[in-house]
């Protein structure tokens, strides 16, 4: 199965997840995925799809926000939100958004 194929199918299984655990308080019981986990060992190779995904959805949808864990989780200390804007998941969204269209080339061939 293709990257692309597989990293889809990740993510419906996140989104079915995140659906079975809406409007819990703690962001760790939507993290608490297998489908979640799939898609961060996907590796770097799947930031842009993660990019393409958060071109098409806006910082509400499930998983939508949550894809900043990923790209965190991927990328690791080389990717952090600013501490001023912490706490404004659309700034974090448009910010992960920007971050990535600057500076993919650099983890992806």
């Amino acid at each position: 199965m293709r990257l692309e194929d597989e990293f889809h199918q990740a993510v419906e299984g996140w989104r079915e997840h995140c659906e079975r655990n809406a409007f819990r308080s703690d962001i760790r019981s939507y993290l608490d995925c297998d489908a979640y986990r799939e898609i961060v060992s996907m590796g770097p190779g799947v930031l842009p799809l993660i990019r393409k995904e958060l071109g098409k959805s806006t910082y509400e949808d499930d998983p939508g926000e949550r894809f900043l864990f990923a790209v965190k989780e991927i990328i690791g200390d080389d990717f952090s939100i600013p501490e001023e804007i912490r706490g404004y998941v659309s700034k974090m969204f448009d910010f992960t958004k920007r971050w990535l269209d600057e500076n993919i080339d650099r983890y992806v061939d």
